[in-house]
């Protein structure tokens, strides 16, 4: 006989997975495509249109100074601009009233003695701690996206401890450049795979020591390090092709991500 209360706590299990995958609400799909195209988000006034901060900043009828009364992104880079006047490049002509407040969508413009945003566009403020909490849960389905999109390009996915670095010998001479990758190697020894499929309980992972802007970004792995290795194979997306060479990479700095997200990391693999 089936027993009824654990098909009813099967149902309710479903609809709660249900749940926390459903789509955001309508009205969020607008905000998400802001949040999508931009980088930094804040809210704050016009003070001066047609004007600028910055003399190296070109004025039109749609420059506009802003005080910034609120930052929804903050940037290790920028520092706290709350308070800070800013220029922004508009869209459009500035259609607030004095002293009202508006969210700016906008990536950076120009660095100096001050700096200025171009936007991408904007909404109104109403209820600003609840617009707060819409726009970190679309920040949160951008990172989402953005990981999964690293989790899809991968051929493995693993939970992995680096256990040894060295120089990696190459059968080829890499071209003299300030580009190149400085590529070294990392032996990984496997504790669990989430995605692909692996032979024996070690991998050899190649990485680019070198700091130039090309391969900053990417992890550059250390005896003990261990987390989740998300990689590809045979990478055909970074570096010119004279630098390439076959092997395992994890050249995004979302291709390692810490233990704690093995959960998250887990159901976005799963996510279709």
């Amino acid at each position: 006989m089936v027993n009824k209360r654990w098909v009813l706590f099967c149902i309710l299990a479903a609809l709660t997975v249900s749940a926390c995958e459903k789509k955001p609400p309508p009205e969020d799909k607008v905000l998400d495509k802001l949040v999508q195209d931009s980088t930094y988000i804040f809210s704050g006034a016009v003070e001066k249109s047609g004007a600028a901060h910055m003399e190296s900043v070109p004025v039109n009828d749609k420059t506009a100074v802003v005080k910034i009364s609120r930052v929804y992104t903050p940037s290790d880079v920028l520092g706290d601009l709350t308070g800070k006047e800013v220029t922004i490049q508009l869209q459009q002509d500035p259609s607030t009233g004095p002293g009202e407040t508006t969210v700016f969508f906008t990536n950076g413009w120009i660095y100096g003695k001050g700096i200025a945003f171009m936007e991408v566009g904007r909404m109104k403020e109403d209820q600003p701690d609840k617009f707060k909490s819409r726009v970190d849960s679309s920040l949160q389905r951008k990172a989402d996206q953005q990981l999964k999109d690293r989790i899809d390009r991968a051929a493995i996915v693993a939970v992995a401890k680096v256990v040894k670095t060295d120089e990696l010998k190459l059968d080829q001479r890499l071209p003299i450049s300030e580009h190149n990758p400085q590529w070294r190697e990392a032996v990984l020894q496997i504790s669990s795979i989430v995605k692909g499929e692996l032979q024996g309980e070690e991998l050899r992972m190649i990485y680019p020591e070198s700091n130039d802007e090309v391969w900053i970004a990417s992890p550059k792995p250390k005896v003990e390090a261990e987390g989740i290795w998300i990689l590809q194979k045979d990478q055909q997306e970074k570096g010119g092709p004279k630098f390439r060479v076959p092997g395992y990479t994890a050249l995004d700095a979302l291709d390692f991500q810490p233990k704690d997200q093995l959960d998250r990391v887990k159901r976005l693999t799963a996510k279709k």
